[in-house]
């Protein structure tokens, strides 16, 4: 009820946003998990996936700045840089996370790349249903089945850990793990910690148009723990995207949004709703 009222103290401030989120006629642009969700059009895909993940940290947009690059001209810097720098076109850098603002709860994984997986929910079950979390990993699992992982996870041992691995709870909005009575090789997993998960709202699809999902019932699920090599995933297709995070071991190395093939930055105006190339490995 607190968590209800707060935000519908602080919606009341916002043009055009709704207050009774509990369904997906009256939707909110919102972190704040366990509600409907709608897109803000004036901030760029990045944030507005951001938010729809429930992800507690605020970022500072890239502006462009005057006689600044060009779509066209930031496409080839994105491309051709080994960090994305776009030196002097920008007055700020691409997604400059305000570290001071991060909950305590997102800190330890905004490091790290994550999934957030739309989860077809079609029995109505509880957002957290312990089968909508397994069925999201499995999503993950065989869409790495032919790549390369991290530690030499493979598909089959992820399967066996996945259908052995227990729930202990699945409250919405607080991270957990699916663990196993022992560590399986070759699964990838911490010692018994198969993978971490965080239930985050339910969904009706369309609430990111660059997604192209099919209208319906989802549960939105976050997960980490599963790592192609060089952090290289082709989204196009994925049900959901991934929260690429800022490193040097990808080109570009900024912090962005992959959805359906595409690559999304922080960057204010229109280059903020561009899909740009994928991300590379730095060899």
């Amino acid at each position: 009820m607190k968590r209800t009222l707060t935000a519908v103290l602080a919606c009341s401030l916002l043009a055009g946003c709704a207050t009774q989120p509990s369904s997906p006629e009256n939707r909110m642009f919102t972190k704040m998990h366990e509600v409907y969700w709608h897109a803000d059009p004036q901030k760029s895909v990045a944030v507005n996936a951001y938010s729809l993940a429930g992800v507690q940290v605020n970022v500072e947009e890239a502006e462009n700045a005057s006689g600044g690059v060009d779509e066209g001209m930031a496409s080839k810097m994105l491309l051709n840089t080994a960090t994305g720098a776009i030196t002097g076109g920008l007055k700020a850098g691409i997604g400059m996370f305000t570290a001071s603002l991060y909950s305590e709860g997102d800190a330890e994984y905004i490091q790290v790349m994550q999934y957030v997986v739309f989860v077809p929910n079609e029995k109505n079950l509880p957002i957290n249903d312990d089968s909508l979390v397994k069925a999201g990993a499995k999503t993950i699992i065989e869409s790495l089945k032919d790549k390369p992982q991290i530690g030499g996870a493979t598909y089959e041992a992820q399967m066996k850990a996945l259908s052995e691995c227990k729930i202990s709870k699945a409250i919405v909005g607080k991270w957990d793990s699916c663990e196993t009575a022992k560590n399986i090789p070759g699964s990838g997993s911490n010692k018994t910690r198969f993978f971490d998960f965080q239930v985050i709202r339910p969904a009706t699809g369309d609430e990111l148009k660059e997604m192209k999902l099919n209208k319906g019932n989802y549960s939105v699920i976050r997960y980490i723990d599963f790592f192609p090599l060089g952090l290289e995933f082709d989204t196009t297709n994925f049900p959901g995207f991934t929260l690429m995070p800022q490193t040097p071991k990808t080109a570009p190395g900024y912090a962005s949004v992959s959805i359906n093939g595409g690559e999304y930055y922080f960057i204010k105006g229109n280059m903020g709703h561009k899909a740009f190339p994928l991300k590379k490995a730095v060899k």
